[in-house]
């Protein structure tokens, strides 16, 4: 290290302390370098859709307001309060929302959202593209091939348009992208979100 360099973290840490240091030294370079990193996948043929791995009905949702009470309780309860809002700006944007339950419970939901309804993506989408995401299954439900079938489900409807479907994995991310990729999408890209303006 150069001597300015060393200053320069020197005069950080009196001013900022020893947690603002180390947040900028250590967590803000492994966010960029990690974090936000994503894989994107496209699926351009219309997978087949097998039956599912479990009794399960599948709901589907265009707004927030025709979505269940007991749906949102549910999955805000387990997965926390910013699904609850998670699920509000996504219906609020354009997607759908498809939620799969087990004997009355919620057992894993996925979004769909239209190329038409996509400001800014990692790729250009068409408008009879889309986009899967959100993609998510309930703890006690996981490990069942549940999501891999949502997938494969969501996959279908979504390309009944002429289009291709699409998705994106943060890297890290190994059993979303295991499911993915064994749903029929290849990997095409590893990038950055975009920003509203890119």
């Amino acid at each position: 290290m150069n001597g300015t360099l060393v200053s320069r973290v020197v005069r950080f840490y009196r001013r900022e302390g020893l947690p603002a240091l180390l947040r900028e030294l250590c967590v803000r370079p492994y966010r960029r370098l990690v974090l936000d990193w994503h894989y994107v996948f496209v699926c351009e043929q219309v997978p087949e859709v097998p039956p599912p791995p479990m009794e399960l009905e599948l709901r589907h949702y265009r707004s927030a307001e025709a979505l269940d009470a007991e749906v949102r309780r549910s999955v805000v309860g387990e997965l926390g309060a910013h699904m609850g809002r998670a699920l509000d700006e996504a219906l609020a944007g354009g997607a759908e929302l498809f939620v799969a339950c087990v004997s009355e419970a919620v057992a894993a939901l996925q979004f769909v959202r239209p190329g038409r309804a996509v400001d800014h993506w990692f790729v250009p989408l068409r408008p009879n593209d889309a986009v899967l995401f959100g993609g998510t299954t309930l703890p006690r439900f996981r490990r069942r091939g549940l999501v891999t079938w949502m997938i494969r489900h969501q996959t279908h409807y979504a390309m009944q348009g002429g289009g291709r479907a699409y998705a994106d994995v943060k890297v890290w991310n190994t059993p979303a992208i295991r499911a993915v990729e064994s749903a029929g999408f290849r990997r095409i890209a590893r990038m950055r979100p975009l920003r509203s303006g890119s």
